[in-house]
Parts: structure tokens; C-alpha cells; sequence
């Protein structure tokens, strides 16, 4: 039987609960959960698009990418939501399993960001 403070995995396995839990704590702000990482940049927003551009033309899932880079989906999504910053490890990783050149997912993320800084015409 768990003892106090334990309960059982599985028989004869228990966890022990720290006496430094710190439990998960939401605040509302702004209708949204506090703790969720805002957008960097306009360059990690077109550093974003650009991968997800890419994978979009290849018709590769979030999930497959990440698979084949060896990272998490979530990670893949963070970054293509421009709230996450890469590792240069990982803008290879990523650029080796969507076939393309580090410098490709580059130029095409300064084009992006070039194209969104025009002013518009009306």
C-alpha cells in the first residue's frame, strides 16, 4: 500500500511527491493562458513561414518533418508560429530533411520579410 504523500503506479512502484511541488498555475490574460510565448519577430514570423512554405510544397505533415528531423511536433509548430528560436543545429536539421540548403529556408524567409515591410498600394 502507498504510504502518505505516495501513490501506486503500478504494484510495488510508487511515486513520492517532493515537497517542493509546484503546481501549474493558469491566469487569464487577455482571454488567453498566461505562459504561452508570444511572437518574437517579424523575422521569426517569416523564418516560420518560409519552413512551413516549404513543407506545404512538399506535402510533409508537421509531424513527418519533425520525425524525420528527429525533433518534437510541438517544437516544428513553435517555430513555424515564429514563437520559438531555433538552434542553428536545428535550422540544418530541419533544411537537410526538407531537402533544401540552410541559405534556401533563409533567402526565402528575407523575401517574406521583404514583401511584408512594401507598403501597400490601393
Amino acid at each position: 500500500m502507498p504510504g502518505p504523500g505516495q501513490f501506486a503506479l503500478r504494484r510495488g512502484h510508487y511515486l513520492i511527491w517532493s515537497a517542493i511541488y509546484i503546481p501549474w498555475i493558469y491566469i487569464r490574460q487577455a482571454g488567453k493562458l498566461a505562459g504561452v510565448p508570444p511572437v518574437r519577430s517579424d523575422r521569426h514570423l517569416a523564418f516560420g513561414e518560409a519552413i512551413r512554405e516549404l513543407r506545404s510544397e512538399r506535402g510533409i505533415s508537421q509531424e513527418a518533418l519533425a520525425l524525420e528531423c528527429g525533433l518534437d511536433r510541438t517544437y516544428v509548430g513553435g517555430i513555424e508560429r515564429g514563437e520559438l528560436n531555433p538552434s542553428l543545429t536545428n535550422v540544418f536539421k530541419i533544411a537537410d530533411a526538407l531537402q533544401v540548403g540552410a541559405a534556401a529556408i533563409h533567402a526565402r524567409a528575407e523575401a517574406i520579410l521583404a514583401a511584408s515591410r512594401r507598403p501597400s498600394r490601393r
